[in-house]
């Protein structure tokens, strides 16, 4: 295999009372993975993505691979003050 590799984990149940689940779940993540690898990778795929997080919304440059479009906040409650931790504050204004 060229290039870099991704190693998924994923948590199913393949013994016991949901097997038959955790069974399917492997196979759809085998059946997405072949058809994914087929298309030219994951990176290909991504790529042409449009991702959603709990950090807001990004794509991913296609000639780079780094994400565009995403300015995060990053909130911390301190007793009953919502603070503002990222990006952080100018200094010296």
């Amino acid at each position: 295999m060229k290039g870099p590799r991704l190693k998924v984990g994923v948590s199913a149940s393949i013994s016991g009372p949901f097997s038959a689940q955790g069974r399917q779940a492997l196979e759809g993540l085998s059946a997405w993975l072949g058809d994914t690898n087929a298309a030219g990778g994951l990176l290909v795929a991504a790529r042409r993505l449009d991702f959603t997080t709990f950090y807001g919304r990004f794509k991913l440059d296609p000639a780079s691979a780094r994400q565009m479009g995403h300015a995060m906040v990053v909130v911390q409650w301190q007793g009953d003050e919502k603070l503002v931790v990222w990006p952080p504050k100018p200094t010296g204004t």
